[in-house]
């Protein structure tokens, strides 16, 4: 537990109330706060196009994703956690 800023607050009462009425929910408001993050962190990258940044619900999704395309010996996930960045390193070859 932390404290948290008057901006996280006010971000985090806007998803509870905007769950209140799910059917008020239009796939843009979904994928466009996703693509605009995929942008910034491909700029952070230095990626060529922000498309090529994938956005997945979970680490373990996204290894169990990328496994069933590649043989691993490597592949490199990114987990955001507030400032800190955990990066895990394995081999891909692709099957």
């Amino acid at each position: 537990m932390s404290p948290l800023a008057k901006s996280v607050e006010y971000a985090g009462y806007q998803g509870i109330v905007g769950k209140k009425q799910p059917f008020e929910i239009a796939p843009i408001d979904f994928f466009d706060p996703i693509d605009e993050v995929r942008k910034l962190y491909a700029k952070l990258v230095n990626a060529p196009h922000f498309k090529q940044i994938a956005m997945l619900p979970s680490v373990s999704y996204g290894i169990a994703t990328v496994a069933k395309k590649f043989t691993c010996s490597f592949i490199l996930i990114f987990t955001l956690k507030s400032v800190i960045v955990s990066t895990i390193l394995l081999l891909l070859k692709k099957k």
